[in-house]
Order: C-alpha cells, then sequence, then structure tokens
C-alpha cells in the first residue's frame, strides 16, 4: 500500500490475516453467545386447553419483573408460562406472583 493511505487505513487494514482471522472468530463467538435460542418446551398434561379441551400441551416458562398497581408500583417478580395446545395448537399465557 502506499505510505500516503496509512492515515485513513482501519485497524483491520492494518493487521496481519491472523489478527483479523481471530477478531472474526472472536466476533462470532459474541454473537452466538448473544443470539437467541428458542426455547425447549415441556410437555405435560397439567394444563387443559379452554379452547378444544385437551391436556396435551407444551409450555415453557420464564420470569419477569413486573409493576403492579396493588403493590405500589413496586416491581414484582412474576413467573410467566407460554402454554400451547397440541391438539389444537391454541396458545395462552399463564401468570403467577402478582402481589
Amino acid at each position: 500500500f502506499d505510505i500516503r493511505q496509512l492515515p485513513s487505513l482501519s485497524a483491520e487494514d492494518m493487521a496481519s490475516s491472523s489478527r483479523n482471522a481471530r477478531r472474526a472468530q472472536v466476533r462470532k463467538e459474541a454473537f452466538e453467545a448473544a443470539a437467541v435460542r428458542p426455547a425447549s418446551h415441556t410437555v405435560t398434561d397439567k394444563f387443559v386447553c379452554e379452547k378444544c379441551g385437551s391436556n396435551k400441551t407444551a409450555y415453557t416458562q420464564s420470569a419477569a419483573v413486573e409493576s403492579c398497581v396493588r403493590s405500589g408500583g413496586e416491581p414484582v417478580e412474576t413467573m410467566v408460562t407460554f402454554v400451547t395446545c397440541l391438539a389444537c395448537s391454541n396458545a395462552w399465557t399463564e401468570r403467577s406472583g402478582f402481589a
């Protein structure tokens, strides 16, 4: 390269090919670590579908922090359960832990 280009070169342009390969690997690992993975569903008979009456369901759970009027706007930790009926594909949400 021409020496006059030096001030306009990026760090990647100036780095060695091994350094750029390592940077690419670090970026890939960071992207994979940050990627949202689909939640694994647990099959159960503990829920009953209001649409078809079947108890063949699958669910996932996650924790959420919500502000509840009854608790004076204080944060309340809530367990959110996402349920899907395996017979008719109806989906609903159940929450627990409100103050």
